[in-house]
């Protein structure tokens, strides 16, 4: 019984080894996704950011992240409505995340990875045998034969011919099918991924595709300098009454910023950057609803007063409120 034990404790352990370690994904990734650039960064208390790839290159998006199948679970609020969330999949690979597809907060289901056709017989020759995917809605039947004839045929028990016919060659892991369709020749090369095939180009007289993996590497966190002293005497909590509400500014030494404007309603907060020009410091902060705006402070001893506050649309407005350090 105790060499059972033992063997079932050593399997355990293996077992706890292979899953992923949130502490070691911290950090942030950067890849492209459909030709532009993304950015994603997991940090260890859980929360999350993204730059979508269409986005400028200081917006984010706010949420969280998770372990959870396929690899890393996102959670993030929906660029056009922050009450409405988006998930995003990725696949763990070493040190890169692999984007796998995106859920809208509409139920849409959009794919990163290329169509794949999964082996479902195995032919004789490698290669060869029965491949069952889908692509553009559409589900497929690809036969690769031994005399190096290809037949694409609707994945319907029904089907008394194929959709399309042809011949393949191998190329390395490759498989270029040249085929005949109703509009003229047209060119599939198929990846082989373990035993099923990656469909990664469609080439015909009237368009081109080319699928690929999106894949995100992690960045080497920037060495930080040494904080200047007039600024790190700044970094603190403030807090006063603006407009008969507690208002709090917090400024961190990472130059980052939260600001409340009314301490007794804690899930209305804003956060952005700051940085000090001679005696003021600017605040660039970001709603909830992705609308940056500028608060101007004034450096007044060891307190800050707020002088005003410019909004997303340019409208400014004046203040003469002593936000007070607290210890």
């Amino acid at each position: 019984m105790k060499t059972l034990a033992l063997a079932l404790a050593c399997v355990a352990m293996g077992l706890l080894a292979q899953q992923p370690n949130a502490k070691a994904l911290v950090g942030s990734y950067k890849g492209k996704v459909e030709g532009d650039f993304a950015l994603f960064t997991l940090n260890a208390d859980g929360t999350a950011s993204v730059k979508p790839p269409e986005a400028e290159e200081g917006f984010r998006i706010r949420g969280k992240w998770k372990l959870a199948k396929p690899g890393v679970v996102l959670e993030i609020a929906a660029p056009d409505n922050p009450n409405e969330k988006v998930i995003v999949r990725l696949r763990i690979e070493k040190e890169e995340l692999v984007l796998i597809d995106v859920k809208e907060s509409n139920g849409e289901l959009k794919t990163y990875e290329p169509p794949r056709f999964r082996q479902t017989k195995a032919g004789a020759k490698n290669f060869t045998g029965e491949y069952r995917g889908r692509h553009k809605n559409e589900d497929l039947r690809v036969v690769v034969k031994a005399g190096g004839q290809v037949e694409i045929w609707p994945d319907d028990a029904d089907a008394i011919r194929p959709r399309f016919k042809g011949r393949w060659n191998a190329e390395g892991a490759e498989v270029i099918c040249m085929l005949q369709t109703n509009d003229g020749p047209a060119e599939v090369i198929l990846k082989q991924d373990g035993k099923d095939f990656l469909l990664v180009q469609l080439e015909t007289r009237n368009e081109q595709l080319r699928y690929g993996f999106a894949r995100f590497k992690k960045t080497k966190p920037a060495v930080a300098k040494p904080l200047p002293a007039a600024i790190k005497k700044l970094v603190g909590i403030y807090q006063g009454t603006v407009e008969e509400s507690t208002a709090r500014m917090i400024l961190r030494a990472d130059r980052t910023a939260t600001a409340q404007p009314d301490i007794n309603r804690p899930n209305r907060k804003l956060t952005g950057k700051w940085k000090v020009a001679k005696d003021t410091i600017e605040v660039a902060l970001t709603n909830q609803e992705n609308e940056t705006g500028t608060v101007i402070l004034e450096i007044v001893g060891a307190n800050l007063r707020l002088a005003k506050v410019i909004s997303p649309d340019g409208e400014v407005e004046e203040h003469d409120a002593i936000l007070k350090r607290q210890k």
